[in-house]
């Protein structure tokens, strides 16, 4: 028992000293490798919450605004309100009275909108629907102050109203529709009332067929050039204020008679136009400075007191022998245009 107790005590004294000198080379070890650039992953050592440095938040960056930059949706980028070009109001180009191009429906009885299907045959083979250079002067070429742009205007606007009284589609001042006329005339243009009526306009007056033949009536009227740039603009004007005192004037009634009543008034500027058996007209347009002066002559002449403006009934159906073709609801002695 004694030698055993010995044995352990002599023991101890030599492990003691190792123990502590392998614990004092362990912590060698550890402090050199802390600094040891090639230690190995296993090596590494992970700093103690008080060797951590924070940085203040004076140190910390952050991008200004300006520096931000934020994409849209497909990185689209929009600009912003101050790189936005707006055109100033005077770099706005609005296109003048002269470049628009109108069209003006109007009443009924004074619809200044003729369709295409109402051309007619005019001398020298042209059509009253027909597009003519204003320089062309072929219908009635001894009128050097007219041309055939103006013709064809005025034959087109008389025979569409002409056609709608015939239908029964023009309304009088009572408000009441005028019947449909059986025997209304497709109007053909003339060069000796086109003569007679130039004649009349270039004294820019009206002279209430003072000194025409009895067979011719004229319709005259005064238009302002700032209300009409062009000749064929006034005479279209003068045309539309004939026809309308149907509406304006009246005085004529579902009997569509003539009577002493309309006799010197307005409204014999509208029965001359609607004449049923009148088959003829020609007109001029005189330049009078401020003004133009539009006149139109028609043969065989109306306004007969006691008679009928027309003959009520079914369109054509009493068109005469020497009218056997119906235009538009209009009598015709020439060949429909194809």
């Amino acid at each position: 028992m004694l030698s055993k107790a010995l044995l352990l005590l002599l023991l101890c004294l030599v492990l003691v000293p190792t123990s502590e000198q392998d614990t004092a080379a362990d912590s060698a070890a550890d402090t050199s490798s802390s600094g040891d650039a090639d230690s190995t992953p296993g090596d590494v050592t992970q700093p103690a919450p008080g060797d951590v440095t924070e940085p203040t938040p004076g140190d910390v960056t952050e991008p200004a605004p300006s520096d931000v930059t934020e994409s849209t949706p497909g990185d689209v980028t929009e600009p912003g309100p101050g790189n936005v070009t707006e055109p100033a109001p005077g770099n706005v180009t609005e296109p003048t009275p002269s470049d628009v191009t109108s069209t003006t429906t109007e009443m009924p009885s004074d619809s200044t909108t003729e369709p295409s299907g109402m051309e007619s045959t005019t001398a020298e083979g042209l059509t009253a629907g027909s597009t003519v250079n204003p320089a062309i002067n072929r219908i009635c070429p001894s009128n050097q102050l007219m041309n055939d742009r103006i013709r064809n205007n005025a034959l087109r606007a008389h025979n569409y109203r002409r056609s709608r009284l015939a239908q029964g589609l023009v309304i009088n001042k009572a408000g009441k529709t005028l019947p449909m006329a059986s025997n209304m005339h497709r109007l053909a243009y003339n060069c000796s009332l086109e003569e007679s009526a130039m004649a009349a306009a270039s004294s820019c007056s009206s002279g209430d067929d003072l000194g025409l033949p009895p067979d011719i009536q004229e319709n005259a009227h005064a238009v302002l050039k700032n209300a009409a740039q062009y000749r064929k603009d006034a005479l279209i004007k003068a045309v539309k204020a004939w026809w309308s005192q149907i509406r304006k004037t009246g005085g004529i009634g579902r009997g569509v008679t003539f009577t002493s009543f309309n006799r010197n008034t307005r409204t014999e500027w509208f029965t001359r136009m609607a004449w049923a058996t009148t088959k003829f007209f020609g007109c001029g347009v005189a330049d009078c400075g401020n003004k133009w002066f539009a006149v139109c002559h028609y043969s065989p002449g109306g306004n007969i007191e006691g008679s009928h403006i027309y003959e009520k009934g079914t369109p054509c159906s009493a068109c005469n022998q020497s009218a056997n073709w119906c235009e538009a609801e209009l009598c015709s002695f020439a060949t429909p245009a194809s």
